[in-house]
């Protein structure tokens, strides 16, 4: 008598990557418990990094992101240091990237599809229908007539 066996192994696992505060952007008519029509996640990007996914920054020029602001949020998140403004090389400079979900009307049907919008700067790079965006939301004390809320910290923090 021949026994096969055959294990399957359903395992599940949720990953996150979250992202700060300062570097989400959401529709000014959002409200908490709606679905936003625009949420986005701005962030920096080195132009090594871009050039090696194969971005042609020559239409976008220097631009990039000013020293003075890169030196502001490091300082709100409490890690600026003297060393933290200074560029070791021309290929560091910082660029503002942004992944951009935004409902649209698209191909002129009438109906708003969810869009993904890749930007640098202020330039449009590349874009695709997609069937929604990947952000989640969490607030354990939510504001009236407000996207984003509280959390007990916030409470506990003296004025």
């Amino acid at each position: 008598m021949t026994v096969t066996l055959k294990k399957e192994d359903r395992r599940m696992a949720i990953k996150v990557a979250a992202c700060a505060p300062h570097e989400v952007r959401v529709d000014s008519n959002a409200r908490w418990g709606d679905e936003p029509a625009m949420i986005a996640h701005v962030y920096p990007r080195r132009k090594f990094e871009l050039e090696e996914e194969g971005i042609d920054l020559t239409a976008i020029g220097t631009g990039g992101i000013d020293s003075r602001f890169d030196g502001e949020v490091q300082a709100m998140l409490g890690t600026a240091n003297d060393n933290a403004l200074a560029e070791p090389h021309e290929s560091h400079h910082l660029y503002q990237c942004s992944e951009v979900y935004i409902k649209l009307d698209a191909d002129g049907d009438g109906i708003a599809e969810w869009l993904c919008c890749h930007m640098v700067e202020n330039k449009l790079i590349e874009w695709e229908k997609t069937d929604g965006h990947p952000f989640v939301w969490i607030c354990p004390i939510p504001r009236p007539h407000a996207f984003f809320g509280d959390c007990p910290a916030d409470m506990a923090l003296q004025p």
